[in-house]
């Protein structure tokens, strides 16, 4: 049977939210995420640089630009034979900018990478700008990536990883798969719902977690301590044991691990605010992430197919917490079966049909969100390719990857951005919050504070008394 030809993709429609990424993007706060990957085993430079041009060849808005095009309107347009810009050192060293963090897609791709290598170790660490790829978009990619390398790297009669090709044809369908007039009834049902949750997203007043009394806010100069250098994570690791325990302690009351987790950032959300001295009732929300794919979509190469999903509580509703608990079980459930999170992405649709609108409400100084939270699961469970694996751990040729950390983008006013990531058999916390009012020691308190409101439903172990060995007595 003879396969479909392939149609022409570029120049491509930017999807609303792509446009949606590219418009919140800014000098301070660039609309672009990071994947930091650590291995055992040194990276080979001829091997990566040969995997990534072929992994690129099969995800085509990471070789693309924006410019002018249909209607002379903003398009993905080929970027020939610009590639993303590798830069190699060692282990340790600091990530540096040629001019500025923010990626300008009119001049380059939307990847960059860098490579540090030292005894027996490497890291790499992937920026992506958020208009060309959500955080799934990004693991279709790096999978890719890995299993070229290993397929180059691979020692004799190794286990190799196996490479699933991508669609690209399915970049063209992604705007009526993520509009929910698909799924929501009548049309005009549909426009009063978005019109609605376009309201309480851009104009109800939220309150962002505060800035530590100890940094200086004038002139955005941290006063104390180390500053946070990029992508200044911090990281929390809890082992299987506390995980299960974690996801025990949801089930015990019908809910799920990601409740928990949304339940438990409420309270540390206000009483990180009380700790800075407001301790007035307040509007706190949660940004989080909701993949809009579906099982047509899975072979769909890097992209967006993201919503945003707001959930909003008092800071009094925090008080109670299994009320609290019990709510956010009962409104994710609600969220799922109505597919409520495509409400934002028909919102802005709606907001594109009134210029200038959308560029309007993201240059207002509002809060969307106090806390950006996603719960990433693990990452190499997105890969397309399939790996060997040594100890739960993906093995790709030379190397074995061990970890896996990033988070989404930073707003204006969303001081924190955190993601939840489990792999190999244990669950990290990680956690970047704003530079330009957090140090290091303020990041760190942060994450401590979420941690420990965790931490509370993992039940102590006991230590075991030792017993005494009577002595022997030998037979006389």
């Amino acid at each position: 049977m003879q396969q479909r030809a392939k149609t022409r993709l570029f120049p491509l429609h930017l999807a609303p939210i792509d446009e949606f990424f590219r418009l919140d993007d800014r000098e301070e706060y660039p609309m672009a995420f990071t994947s930091h990957l650590k291995f055992s085993g040194e990276i080979q430079k001829d091997a990566f640089q040969e995997a990534l041009v072929v992994a690129l060849s099969r995800h085509p808005l990471l070789r693309s630009l924006i410019k002018p095009a249909k209607a002379g309107k903003p398009c993905w347009v080929s970027a020939g034979d610009l590639l993303p810009k590798v830069y190699w050192g060692k282990v340790g060293d600091k990530i540096e900018f040629e001019s500025h963090e923010r990626i300008d897609l009119t001049q380059e791709v939307g990847l960059r990478v860098w490579v540090h290598v030292d005894d027996d170790r490497s890291e790499v660490l992937l920026q992506f700008h958020h208009a060309c790829c959500d955080g799934t978009g990004a693991y279709r990619f790096i999978g890719d990536l890995l299993a070229e390398y290993g397929l180059r790297t691979a020692f004799d009669d190794a286990d190799l990883p196996v490479v699933e090709l991508c669609d690209s044809d399915l970049l063209k369908q992604r705007r009526g798969k993520m509009a929910g007039s698909a799924i929501s009834g009548s049309k005009w049902s549909s426009t009063r719902r978005a019109l609605e949750h376009g309201f309480a997203v851009f104009f109800r007043k939220i309150a962002p977690i505060s800035v530590p009394s100890r940094t200086a806010v004038a002139n955005s100069i941290p006063v104390s301590t180390e500053a946070l250098e990029y992508p200044g994570i911090v990281r929390k690791v809890f082992d299987k044991s506390k995980y299960k325990a974690l996801r025990d302690a949801a089930s015990s009351v019908g809910a799920m691990f990601n409740d928990l987790l949304l339940a438990e950032m409420f309270v540390a959300m206000r009483d990180w605010n009380r700790k800075c001295g407001n301790s007035s009732r307040q509007r706190l929300r949660i940004m989080m992430p909701n993949d809009l794919r579906g099982k047509d979509e899975i072979t769909m190469p890097a992209a967006n197919m993201t919503a945003y999903t707001f959930i909003t509580r008092s800071s009094d509703e925090c008080d109670n917490q299994p009320a609290l608990l019990r709510s956010l079980r009962d409104e994710t459930l609600n969220i799922k079966r109505d597919q409520s999170g495509k409400r934002f992405v028909d919102a802005i649709m709606l907001g594109k049909n009134v210029p200038g609108l959308i560029k309007f409400l993201l240059g207002r100084k509002r809060c969307l969100a106090s806390v950006i939270l996603s719960n990433v699961g693990d990452p190499s469970r997105r890969f397309l390719a399939r790996f060997p694996r040594e100890g739960g751990r993906v093995r790709c040729g030379n190397v074995r990857l061990e970890r896996i950390s990033g988070v989404p983008p930073l707003r204006p006013l969303s001081r924190a951005t955190v993601s939840i990531v489990t792999y190999g058999r244990e669950f990290a916390i990680n956690v970047r919050c704003d530079p330009k009012t957090f140090t290091l020691d303020d990041a760190n308190e942060f994450l401590e504070l979420f941690a420990s409101r965790l931490a509370r439903h993992v039940p102590e172990v006991k230590p075991v008394p030792e017993v005494p060995v009577a002595a022997e007595v030998s037979a006389s």
